[in-house]
């Protein structure tokens, strides 16, 4: 963004950042092993707009704020909004259910994720283009979008891996 916010990380990607960081913490502890399957789509993408991440409980619609469940700040061109502490926590926490309750669980949205373990939030190909940031220049604001990869997960323990998933 422009002065003083230039080479400071926005609020979406530092949730993208924290999410991932807790996520790699986890699947340690978890001991599991995820591959994929041929011609499985593992990507989803997890738009503010979308109908299913409407706040249902905003104290005060329009202003905004708490409008979505993922991040929906308008930020202009001309001016950097700013997302509070309390903001992104609640954000983070509201990112936290999209990622592992809402979207896993509801086939008829996002199919190719019913069923599977949130894995991680894709930073590959570069944000600049589009991937998760895309600048809207007739209302001159930037719309974020997140790229998420579900997979299944396999129990393995220790430092072994069966030979069936070796072979995948």
């Amino acid at each position: 963004g422009s002065p003083p916010y230039i080479g400071v990380a926005d609020a979406c990607t530092q949730l993208r950042d924290k999410t991932n960081l807790y996520r790699h913490l986890y699947i340690d502890d978890e001991q599991m092993f995820y591959i994929g399957t041929p011609n499985e789509e593992p990507y989803v993408t997890l738009r503010s707009q979308h109908f299913a991440f409407i706040n249902p409980d905003d104290p005060d619609p329009d202003d905004n704020y708490y409008e979505r469940l993922l991040v929906y700040q308008k930020q202009e061109f001309v001016y950097h909004y700013c997302i509070e502490e309390d903001e992104m926590n609640w954000y983070y926490e509201k990112l936290r259910h999209v990622i592992y309750l809402m979207v896993p669980n509801n086939p008829i949205y996002w199919p190719n994720a019913n069923g599977k373990t949130f894995i991680e939030i894709k930073t590959d190909p570069d944000p600049i283009d589009g991937t998760y940031g895309t600048e809207d220049e007739l209302l001159q604001i930037i719309r974020h979008q997140y790229k998420v990869e579900y997979r299944y997960g396999f129990y393995v323990g220790g430092n072994s891996e069966p030979e069936s998933i070796v072979e995948n």
